[in-house]
């Protein structure tokens, strides 16, 4: 039966009309969601990040590293140590902690007589922290495998903690924490790329009797202590990336008053936050643990930088006889930090392999691997989830920053959101960002890239202009709607016996300017702590600001600290675009077009 002219225009138009939807919803993401499974910590943290991948060799060719697998060259250089920074406690308990590096999903990843404790030898792990913590990390299971099992580990031990706790002795004064300092020093000195602090203290001297402790309160945690300026020194002088535990202080009661522990109150490293799922309402909801730490430091300054599993978590068993090899070891920060640190440990050994192999990113930039470049990526390439917490009766919705400016609301005065940080690790994402990989999806255009440059006292800004700086990609007819950036440098100090440098004040923008008025800048956002060693901006659905528009963004000196003379940086960026309305239309028609032709063939 032939069809009428209007029935024919009625069904084009309904194509015409699928078509647009379909585009519509792809563009919104409603059909590119993913499911997680939240009952295995380490494959939802590595969220699908490939054994091995290939990037392009500087003169053509392409070179296969390892990321979560070997490097093809299984050369021990080129795959990061990471070290076990844990505290002993067999003078606090009937126990003791250490990691039983004899687990054999363990014995083959440590290296060099690694394990050790600065007083008491060669401790035995009769209480199952070290071992847990280890176990995320390097376990080379093939049902409980580490975060990175491919990488080297080594174990510091010190009782320096469980020593003094029990008197409440002064928890920051440096002639209590030397054993703490020699085990540090021992794994910067295998040297260990990464080092993992799954421990913090939560208290200080009672004024007037030293002998006796009183809980910490907001405005101790301002970095001056001697174990805070250790952790500093680790990352700017020793280029480590080190990763600490925000606490188990958040469920109000007694001290366990919501602050962070000490030394989490560093500049120059991460501290991490537990996750939680919430039991019943799929797994794609999670929240932090309401054990987890998450009040802002001193002077409202920023404390967690991302979320990790923390909660119900399975490792290496330290009591293995048998078949007892792997245990849920429990719930804390403690495990949600090795997360963090096995992807850190990825994340080196990548950058390490592809610069010795002379590779090139996506962008065909050299690579470069340091502590602030991995910081960086790291929190940048965090999934954002909002700032829930367990059991919270009113949970938020979406993620938002810890404060905006209530003068300016393009303003961030403290950028990271204090429950979560930037939100939950996804190492598979920070991978693709160091590797700078820029994606079309349909019609929407992905794009990562970095920068490491540096301020002298002279410089006042470092400005990046979409299609000047030549990773910053617009597509033509294209504009940004989506745009997360991260700014990171350090606090200066080479003692942590002697007072630091201080900080310099970088700040960061996002910035736009129509072709009709060239050079006039218009702020989108920016991010302006005056007290932090971070700045960090993310925008979503971003309304169109005119047709062909420019868009910059500005790294700027408010000031370097007194003494310092060169200040380096590392910068993280993610965006998306989408084509102009009109360009679309044209999208959807030929598509129409192409899909009549193809019937018309067949028929």
């Amino acid at each position: 039966m032939c069809k009428t002219k209007s029935t024919q225009n009625r069904q084009s138009l309904l194509k015409l009309l699928v078509c647009v939807v379909f585009v519509l919803c792809y563009l919104s993401g409603f059909l590119d969601s993913s499911v997680w499974a939240i009952n295995d910590s380490v494959p939802r943290a590595r969220n699908e990040l490939p054994e091995t991948d290939s990037i392009k060799k500087a003169g053509g060719g392409n070179v296969t590293i390892g990321l979560r697998g070997d490097a093809p060259t299984h050369d021990v250089t080129q795959q990061a140590w990471i070290g076990i920074w844990e505290a002993d406690s067999n003078t606090a308990r009937a126990k003791q902690n250490g990691v039983n590096s004899d687990h054999p999903s363990l014995t083959s990843r440590f290296f060099a007589n690694g394990r050790f404790d600065a007083s008491d030898g060669d401790p035995t792990d009769e209480y199952g922290h070290g071992t847990g913590v280890a176990g995320i990390i390097l376990s080379t299971d093939t049902i409980f495998e580490g975060m990175a099992p491919k990488a080297h580990g080594a174990a510091g031990m010190f009782d320096d903690a469980m020593r003094l706790h029990p008197n409440k002795r002064d928890t920051c004064n440096k002639d209590h924490w030397t054993e703490t300092r020699q085990a540090g020093n021992r794994l910067e000195s295998y040297p260990c790329n990464v080092i993992n602090g799954s421990w913090g203290i939560n208290r200080k001297p009672k004024p007037g009797d030293p002998n006796k402790g009183i809980s910490i309160v907001q405005a101790d945690l301002n970095g001056s202590s001697f174990l805070s300026k250790l952790v500093d020194k680790y990352g700017f002088v020793d280029d480590r990336v080190i990763v600490m535990a925000a606490g188990n202080n958040g469920d109000g009661s007694g001290t366990r008053n919501g602050l962070l522990n000490i030394p989490a109150d560093h500049f120059n490293g991460l501290t991490v936050g537990a996750l939680v799922d919430v039991a019943g309402q799929g797994m794609n909801i999670v929240r932090v643990a309401k054990y987890s730490s998450y009040l802002p430091l001193a002077g409202g300054r920023n404390g967690v930088h991302l979320v990790a599993p923390g909660s119900n978590i399975w490792s290496t068993a330290h009591d293995h006889g048998g078949t007892n090899k792997f245990i849920g070891i429990g719930n804390g920060t403690s495990f949600a930090a090795p997360h963090v640190s096995g992807a850190a440990g990825i994340l080196w050994s990548a950058g390490e392999q592809a610069m010795d192999k002379n590779c090139r990113t996506d962008h065909d930039d050299p690579f470069a691997n340091d502590h602030r470049l991995i910081k960086a990526l790291l929190i940048n390439s965090a999934r954002k989830i909002p700032g829930a917490r367990e059991g919270d009766p009113s949970p938020p919705t979406k993620w938002e920053p810890g404060e905006v400016d209530p003068t300016n609301n393009k303003h961030w005065l403290h950028p990271l959101n204090y429950v979560v940080g930037s939100g939950e690790l996804d190492t598979h994402e920070a991978w693709l960002e160091y590797r700078e990989k820029p994606e079309w999806h349909g019609v929407k255009y992905e794009n990562r890239w970095w920068d490491e440059y540096f301020f002298t006292p002279s410089t006042i800004e470092v400005v990046y202009i979409t299609n000047i700086f030549d990773d910053f990609i617009l597509p033509d007819d294209h504009w940004i709607t989506d745009m997360t950036i991260t700014l990171c440098w350090d606090r200066h100090i080479t003692d942590p016996e002697t007072a630091a440098l201080g900080l310099s004040n970088l700040d960061l923008s996002f910035l736009y300017s129509s072709p009709d008025d060239v050079g006039n800048w218009v702020e989108i956002l920016a991010s302006v702590s005056s007290n932090d060693s971070t700045e960090h901006i993310f925008l979503e659905d971003m309304k169109k600001y005119g047709d062909d528009v420019d868009y910059q963004i500005n790294v700027s000196n408010s000031g370097l600290a007194a003494g310092i003379s060169l200040e380096n940086y590392a910068l993280a960026v993610h965006y998306w675009t989408i084509p102009e309305p009109s360009t679309l239309l044209l999208l959807c028609l030929g598509g129409l077009a192409l899909v009549r032709r193809l019937k018309k063939s067949v028929n």
